[in-house]
């Protein structure tokens, strides 16, 4: 039985890579991810699972190493990541968390790659919807493998069913399908072609070539069904206007802006993002992920724009609407 874990890291260059690696026990699997977690370039664990299968001579000495029995060599890369920690991760919105040394003082490093020193609190917050993100794609992933060796298992099933049916002569057809067919080809008001749908393809190549025909015609027309494509279904747009159209979701963020204290001016007010993630009330409380991707979504759609400014010492980055944003919010009823 093998172990396997799948996992993904950041290379010096900033691209994140999908890495698999097997194990002969789960203790030695264990600690290979107490090490894992330790490194900076760490990301996230996708997933781990279990095999039957015969272990090879390179996995036994893997293991070995991973246990303890036995020293591997050791590169300068090993001992540079040996001295990194977990105090530092990358979200999905492209925002690095970090800490210093000590694990005293919070940074925050956004996408542009400017830094921000943040309170612990708000480091942790981000920490705990970061390691539920992992999680939910660890699921995922499991889910995925588990549905693909299904998959593997039952063609290998169905294609060993099929071998053994050809060679031994088999049919499957019940003796109350032998019946029907006997009161069909006797019927008169059965036509050939609902007669030939019921015959096996054994018997569908002892037909006449003019009823092969009649029948190659009514094979095509089935497949014409089965791969007509279907209709997709409209998205869930609750407004539509000046060329944008805005789910429902992003319409309620809208009409969520004047919960935080920055709403001075109405549509023209320019808002601090770290106070809209405090003050913002609904679906989106306590939400800085999903603040943080509404946000980035209205500028995408030419609705809102991103700033930076400078007060009391502090620099921050501000969230304010656009002519196009101020028209539609205005239609929403803000003023």
């Amino acid at each position: 039985m093998t172990f396997e874990i799948s996992y993904q890291e950041i290379t010096k260059t900033g691209k994140i890579v999908t890495k698999r690696k097997a194990f002969k026990t789960e203790s030695a699997m264990d600690k290979f991810i107490d090490k894992l977690t330790e490194k900076d370039s760490f990301y996230q664990i996708l997933g781990t699972r279990k095999e039957i299968e015969v272990a090879t001579a390179q996995e036994d000495i893997d293991t070995a190493i991973e246990c303890g029995l036995i020293e591997a060599e050791t590169t300068e890369n090993d001992k540079e990541e040996n001295t990194m920690t977990q105090s530092t991760f990358t979200t999905k919105l492209g925002n690095t968390f970090s800490t210093n040394d000590k694990g005293n003082y919070f940074y925050m490093t956004d996408a542009n790659g400017k830094k921000y020193r943040i309170k612990k609190s708000e480091y942790e917050q981000a920490k705990r919807e970061y390691e539920l993100e992992c999680k939910m794609d660890a699921d995922q992933w499991e889910a995925e493998a588990d549905a693909e060796r299904k998959a593997r298992e039952d063609k290998i099933a169905a294609d060993a069913k099929a071998t053994e049916d050809a060679v031994n002569g088999k049919t499957r057809k019940t003796e109350e399908e032998i019946a029907k067919l006997d009161d069909a080809a006797e019927d008169p008001d059965v036509t050939l072609q609902e007669f030939c749908e019921m015959l096996s393809e054994d018997e569908k190549a002892t037909i006449e070539p003019a009823e092969a025909e009649l029948l190659n015609n009514v094979r095509k027309e089935k497949k014409a069904k089965k791969t007509a494509r279907k209709p997709r279904r409209p998205k869930d747009i609750a407004y539509e206007g000046h060329g944008v159209a805005l789910t429902a979701k992003q319409v309620d963020f809208i009409n969520h802006l004047p919960d935080t204290c920055f709403w001075e001016m109405g549509v023209d007010s320019v808002i601090w993002c770290d106070v809209l993630v405090d003050d913002i009330g609904g679906q989106f409380a306590e939400k800085p992920m999903t603040v943080g991707a509404m946000i980035s979504t209205l500028c995408e759609k030419h609705l809102g724009i991103r700033g930076k400014e400078k007060r009391e010492g502090r620099k921050v980055t501000n969230f304010a609407l656009t002519e196009l944003g101020k028209e539609v919010a205005k239609e929403l009823g803000l003023e």
